[in-house]
């Protein structure tokens, strides 16, 4: 309704990469150390844009039979949610395990099948195993469950769409998504080509 109402004015605005709802600034994700020996932990920070000031969490998760320490940075603006998180397996195979699990969850969200994938690497990011986007279209409503990831913002039933990052640093696998019942190219473009590690 309010993009209606402005849409006029925001037409530049828009074909700039900026709109009056997304005031994007500039966060930094790092997992939490993970090293119990007084080691020096090596993870160096994702950067990236987000339109809105985010939430924070960091929490066990049970993922794919492992026990797996996520943190999170979360936050809706314009209609959308937007999220970055990182999870720490302990072993590749469960990095590969996580990773499945997690890309079956985000469909299972928006009660989506398939979704179309391409390949995704921000700059930083390992090149094996290979980073992917997922784009789906689905429908609002799915419970949230004990996953500890976003529940997807809308009505229940309502169209939900959902444009979804997985990539590896070091042994970490990193996650970037927005819902949204419309996404548009000024809310996915920053966000999204943003991502790099420093």
């Amino acid at each position: 309704m309010l993009q209606r109402l402005f849409f006029p004015l925001c037409v530049g605005l828009v074909l700039m990469g900026c709109s009056p709802s997304l005031n994007w600034r500039q966060v930094r994700l790092k997992p939490e150390p993970v090293s119990t020996t007084g080691a020096q932990d090596d993870a160096v920070a994702l950067q990236a844009l987000l339109p809105c000031k985010p939430d924070r969490a960091t929490r066990p998760q049970r993922m794919a039979g492992y026990e797996v320490m996520v943190t999170m940075l979360g936050c809706e603006a314009d209609g959308g949610l937007f999220a970055l998180a990182v999870a720490v397996p302990g072993s590749p195979q469960a990095v590969m395990a996580v990773l499945a699990q997690w890309q079956t969850h985000v469909l299972a969200s928006v009660r989506a099948q398939g979704g179309s994938r391409k390949p995704f690497t921000p700059k930083g990011a390992d090149a094996s195993p290979p980073g992917t986007q997922l784009l789906a279209r689905g429908r609002a409503g799915s419970a949230q469950g004990d996953s500890g990831m976003p529940e997807t913002p809308g009505a229940s039933g309502s169209a939900m769409n959902v444009q979804a990052v997985w990539f590896v640093r070091g042994g970490r696998l990193y996650h970037a998504a927005v819902y949204a019942e419309r996404l548009s190219q000024a809310m996915t473009e920053p966000f999204f080509s943003s991502l790099a590690f420093e």
